[in-house]
């Protein structure tokens, strides 16, 4: 799945809010609009949203290229109505070698995988064979929900709230979901607000970061960089050939050939590959022969949960791992990657998706702690968790909302501890766990940077098995 903010309304905020104050005031539009700063912006963006004033948010548009989605998303994208929507026609279009989206409830069942790719294969014959025969636009009539398709989305702001408010939730479908999430993280790339008399950025209310464009309808990306680069088929098929640690693969729509074979061992080694439009791997080659493949290189490799769980055997303490849900800054995964070497955790789980992996910035930002931590990646973080459970492990997240303090909860058996990211919190983790604990704060700040907190849990838990002599370190 690709999604990319093709076009939107210069300075969405400043525009939403130059219109909702128009709806109070008895002044023209020019003298409101250079009277116009950043706090009033956020004030009105605040009162709308509170008292659910948003038709002043169907000023503001952003148009998106979706692509890499399959036709069942499709028809329940359609169902948004207060939007506007161009989709690749299977009339005009030849659909010969269509690629086709796998659910993850089959790719991850191999019985079920076999069953679903055997019959697309017979779809495939089959439409390629009746449209020699008749036209198109009935030839059509074979092709799967599965089909993958590509689209121009455009909503109006008010109508895309509404869109997250219903399918960034569990409950939605997980292909919805999944769009929903990356359709927001487009949005949180807009520029920043910038009207007359503006006194500079914001901050976030998490960590201090800078808070940018369409913030409060979405709040700040933090887009992380993958360092090292490779692209041409033989270079990432024997740099998978050859083990080296790879964060994703990039493979350009339509390529053949030794493509399928990447994809098939990018799978069984469970490196993320994303399809793409040839000219986005044009741009990141810079012009070079790039032959539709192109992969992000990492600085370490990662281990399976399997390999990590093996440390507990003839460990001296109980095991301590951390798991990160949904990080995005690298300089913060540095920075707890670092605390928690030192506080004696045996290993640190992230998910392979919607979360940093591992760059150059983690590991310089670790000063060096990287290399004596091992790094686990894995597909699904509840279900990682129930693993460990099942393990004998003890689930503690830490929450904001917490009825407990940590420094209050025994935290010396064997632990995993999760801690939620800058800006997203455990959320659905949070049914998970065995066990929510808070950090207490009396200041003005709501919360603190998620490295920060990260690291105040794990040297209390150090603390506590140092007393209970479970260890001979000291703090």
């Amino acid at each position: 799945m690709h999604v990319e903010l093709v076009t939107y309304t210069p300075e969405p905020e400043a525009t939403v809010a130059l219109a909702a104050r128009l709806c109070y005031s008895a002044r023209d539009v020019t003298e409101l609009r250079d009277n116009l700063n950043r706090s009033e912006v956020e004030s009105l963006l605040r009162h709308l949203v509170s008292v659910g004033h948003l038709s002043p948010a169907e000023h503001a548009s952003f148009t998106f290229a979706i692509a890499g989605v399959s036709r069942a998303l499709s028809h329940q994208l359609v169902r948004h109505r207060i939007a506007s929507y161009s989709q690749k026609s299977q009339r005009y279009v030849d659909e010969k070698d269509f690629t086709y989206v796998t659910p993850p409830s089959i790719a991850a069942n191999p019985e079920a995988a076999a069953v679903f790719q055997a019959q697309i294969a017979l779809i495939q014959n089959a439409y390629w064979e009746l449209a020699k025969v008749v036209p198109r636009e009935d030839a059509r009539y074979l092709l799967p929900n599965a089909t993958e398709t590509q689209l121009v989305c455009t909503f109006n702001a008010r109508s895309l709230y509404n869109f997250f408010r219903l399918r960034c939730c569990r409950r939605a479908q997980w292909e919805i979901r999944d769009l929903a999430y990356m359709i927001r993280e487009e949005v949180r790339r807009v520029p920043p607000v910038r009207p007359k008399g503006s006194a500079g950025r914001g901050n976030s209310p998490v960590d201090g970061q800078k808070t940018s464009g369409a913030g409060k309808w979405a709040q700040q990306s933090r887009r992380y960089p993958m360092d090292e680069t490779i692209w041409g088929r033989n270079a990432v098929w024997e740099a998978l050939r050859a083990g080296r640690p790879v964060n994703k693969i990039l493979i350009a729509r339509g390529t053949h050939g030794k493509a399928r074979e990447i994809m098939d061992r990018a799978r069984d080694t469970r490196v993320p590959v994303q399809l793409v439009d040839r000219e986005v791997l044009d741009k990141l080659a810079g012009g070079a022969g790039h032959q539709g493949i192109f992969a992000y290189l990492s600085p370490k490799g990662y281990v399976t949960l399997d390999e990590l769980l093996e440390l507990a055997q003839g460990q001296q303490e109980d095991m301590l791992l951390l798991v990160l849900a949904g990080w995005e800054d690298p300089r913060n995964f540095g920075a707890i990657v670092r605390s928690a070497e030192a506080a004696g955790v045996q290993g640190v789980i992230i998910p392979e998706r919607r979360a940093v992996p591992l760059t150059g910035v983690v590991a310089k930002t670790s000063a060096g702690a990287l290399e004596h931590l091992p790094i686990s990646r894995v597909g699904n973080l509840s279900q990682m968790l129930e693993q460990l459970k099942g393990s004998g492990f003890w689930v503690v997240g830490a929450a904001a909302g917490a009825a407990k303090a940590y420094y209050e909860a025994d935290l010396t058996g064997p632990l995993a501890l999760v801690i939620g990211g800058e800006d997203k919190g455990l959320g659905h983790l949070e049914q998970i766990c065995d066990l929510l604990v808070r950090i207490p704060m009396t200041g003005h700040a709501g919360s603190l940077n998620a490295a920060v907190a990260g690291s105040i849990v794990l040297f209390d838990i150090r603390r506590q098995r140092t007393a209970k002599g479970r260890t001979g370190m000291g703090v």
